[in-house]
Order: C-alpha cells, then sequence, then structure tokens
C-alpha cells in the first residue's frame, strides 16, 4: 500500500511540473469534448469541508467493476501539502475540485480512496476493503456526471468522512464557465449512490 501511494504521489509531481508552465485556466478554457467523441467523458466535484488544512494528499482511485485485472484503472490524487493543486473555487474554508476525464466506455467502481493527513506519520483515514462504490457506467459520447464527492477531515454531524450528493444543476453553472468548449447538452447524471460512510479512521 505504502509503494502504491508513493508511485502515485511520484506521477503527480511529475504531471504537475510537466504542465506547470502552462497555466491552468488556459487548459480549462481549451479542454473539448463532443459526442464525436469515442471515449465517455467521466465529470465529478471534489469538495473538501473544513479542515483541509490539515490535509497533505486526497486520493481517490477507481477500475473496472467486473475485471479486477483490467489495467485501465486509474486514480486522482489531490496534492494539498505547499499548495500544489490550486483549487477550482473556494468558499468560507471549503475548497472545491473539479475532475474531467476521457475514459473507456465501461461500467466501474471506486477501489480506494484516502485522507492523507501526515505522510510522516502515516496518519490516513482510508476506505475499508470490504466497501466499494459502485458500479458506475462511463457511456461512448456522453458527459457522465457522478455527483459531488464531499470529504469532512473532521466529520460530519452523522460521524461520517465521505458522502456523495447530487449537485448537478449548481455544478453545470460553474462548470460551463470554466470549461466552455466541452458540449453540456450531452450531461447525463450517472450519480453514485452511497448510503452510509464508506471511510474508517
Amino acid at each position: 500500500m505504502k509503494y502504491f501511494i508513493v508511485k502515485l504521489l511520484l506521477l503527480s509531481v511529475c504531471i504537475i511540473t510537466l504542465k506547470s508552465c502552462i497555466p491552468q485556466k488556459t487548459i480549462q478554457q481549451n479542454y473539448q469534448y463532443n459526442s464525436t467523441d469515442e471515449e465517455g467523458l467521466l465529470v465529478a466535484t471534489i469538495t473538501i469541508k473544513n479542515g483541509s488544512e490539515n490535509i497533505e494528499v486526497l486520493n481517490l482511485a477507481f477500475k473496472n467493476f467486473y475485471n479486477e485485472h483490467d489495467r485501465s484503472w486509474f486514480a486522482y490524487d489531490i496534492i494539498l501539502k505547499n499548495k500544489e493543486v490550486k483549487p477550482d473555487t473556494i468558499i468560507d474554508g471549503e475548497m472545491t475540485f473539479y475532475v474531467l476525464a476521457k475514459r473507456k466506455p465501461k461500467k466501474y467502481k471506486i477501489y480506494q480512496y484516502e485522507i492523507i493527513k501526515d505522510l510522516n506519520k502515516s496518519d490516513i483515514i482510508h476506505a475499508k476493503p470490504n466497501q466499494l462504490i459502485g458500479p458506475f457506467d462511463i457511456e461512448k459520447g456522453i458527459v457522465n456526471y457522478l455527483g459531488d464527492f464531499i470529504f469532512y477531515p473532521e466529520k460530519n454531524k452523522n460521524g461520517f468522512y465521505f458522502e456523495i450528493k447530487d449537485n448537478l444543476n449548481r455544478d453545470l453553472k460553474k462548470l460551463k464557465k470554466i470549461y466552455p468548449k466541452v458540449d453540456w447538452n450531452l450531461v447525463k447524471n450517472q450519480l453514485i449512490l452511497s448510503n452510509s460512510d464508506l471511510i474508517e479512521s
């Protein structure tokens, strides 16, 4: 597990370094997607509630729902330490990131997610191995909205670290401005349902 985390962090740092000379706003403004694409477009929001100043890295990993050995898995690392990755919005201490990625059409699941508070002390809040979210579909030629993935570093009023909400209408208003070259008429709500907290401390 530690090797997996380190490998993902190194990969993320390399990507950030290569793109550092291109303003993030320029990348977003020029990002394109329409119905002729052979892949589906995954769209999700990641919201970190108050307490984000204590987080160094947030990790989300996805894989094929039916085939554990399929190499088309992918992961997102949000490196907050030293402000490596800047949020798209900050409101009253809440940090919001918009995730867009073109992926092969198939059924996926979230199989790992972690809130890493201190890499040196291994202070990690992580997914329970027997509790995975899915399946969810990524369809060809479709903008697949998966939901708002909300993380609570200090737990919410129900004692949860994590939940998924449907904020499509709210998110669309901002996404249309940030990514004007995406055909948002293709959006389909593929909301991932989670009825309980799936992260353990």
